[in-house]
């Protein structure tokens, strides 16, 4: 059953069907990760769908990109990163820019590691294991919205380009009112707590590293490959990153004490094992301790701590403000801030007929 309000059109540009599974009905995007799982294939609709309904107020193509970048960026300054950022950290860089990342000219532009590698990598902590996704999908399990769409091909049916629709099905179309607060919103379902636990799902991830079917792969990679934890832990590693103590000093926040960080774990099993880095710990952990230490004035899972709240602002900062097309260019944008991710998706439903 199509959700109440929607039309047909929700649903990414794709390709023809095609033999090759690489490309039956692969989304038109510049980035094919947001086909990844069904809830980001719809946001990106949405933007498409925001896009063009300033299309239909008579701006050209490029004076209506700009308008849904700069609100853009409102989103993730002046709403997401509100939401998920210390209090004190995002009102102090968005008034005084970043203190320790400081980039002169788009041209020294890069992405922080710290940031890829650690703190950026917070959202694992708050993904649900089910979610209320429609009226046809009120308690369904995130392995099903991942095999929805599925990075392309095969929507709806198990046979490449024999099987299933051309694009996504009327009851796969999301209600973003069961999930994001707007007017028409009832109960909105929220995120996990930001913290060290990760839900069962992020445990029995898919194979990515070698063979689909994980033949040829070595007893270490097919071992590691379905655990995000331990994938994001061994990234850090690899790379190099500061333990979380080092990036605490470093931006001269009082670095978690060790056992802050056994008392973190909710296990007796894991509260051991951690005891070998409670001083020196990985900087992925160090930020979901920081942000579930539970203890007087600490955030206790609902935001970010300095250390992470730090990372995330100033990279954001950085990148929006270097941006060929900015809200931070001191232009006179104070009229669009603060936009928020409901205001987009209200602009997106006007390309909706009223039914």
């Amino acid at each position: 059953m199509r959700p109440e309000k929607k039309s047909k059109l929700n649903d990414l540009p794709r390709t023809a069907r095609n033999i090759d599974p690489q490309l039956d009905r692969a989304a038109e995007i510049g980035d094919p990760r947001n086909d990844e799982n069904i809830i980001v294939a719809q946001l990106h609709t949405a933007f498409l769908k925001a896009h063009n309904t300033f299309i239909d107020t008579g701006l050209s193509f490029d004076e209506a990109k700009k308008e849904i970048i700069l609100r853009y960026q409102s989103v993730v300054l002046d709403d997401f990163l509100s939401r998920v950022c210390d209090p004190e950290v995002h009102q102090k860089v968005l008034t005084e820019g970043p203190s320790h990342w400081i980039i002169e000219k788009p041209d020294d532009l890069f992405m922080p590691v710290e940031f890829a590698y650690a703190a950026y990598r917070f959202g694992h902590s708050m993904v649900r294991t089910n979610y209320n996704y429609n009226l046809n999908f009120e308690n369904t399990g995130l392995d099903t919205l991942f095999t929805f769409t599925a990075l392309s091909g095969q929507i709806g049916g198990g046979v490449v380009n024999q099987d299933g629709f051309d694009t996504v099905p009327d009851n796969w179309i999301i209600q973003w009112e069961r999930l994001i607060e707007l007017p028409s919103s009832l109960a909105v379902q929220n995120a996990h707590p930001i913290d060290t636990q990760l839900t069962n799902f992020l445990f029995n991830l898919r194979d990515t590293f070698g063979n689909p079917q994980g033949q040829g792969d070595s007893a270490e990679v097919t071992e590691l490959a379905p655990i995000l934890a331990k994938r994001n832990l061994l990234r850090g590693f690899l790379v190099g990153l500061p333990t979380g103590q080092a990036m605490a000093k470093k931006f001269g926040i009082p670095p978690l004490q060790g056992q802050e960080l056994v008392d973190a774990l909710p296990t007796v099993e894991l509260k051991q094992a951690i005891i070998p880095f409670k001083e020196k710990t990985p900087l992925w952990f160090y930020i979901l301790a920081e942000a579930g230490n539970v203890s007087e004035g600490a955030p206790a899972g609902k935001h970010l701590g300095k250390v992470g709240s730090t990372i995330l602002m100033e990279t954001f900062h950085n990148l929006i403000k270097h941006s060929p097309i900015s809200i931070l260019d001191g232009g006179n944008h104070g009229t669009l801030r603060p936009f928020t991710l409901a205001m987009l998706l209200e602009l997106a439903a006007k390309q909706d007929p009223t039914l």
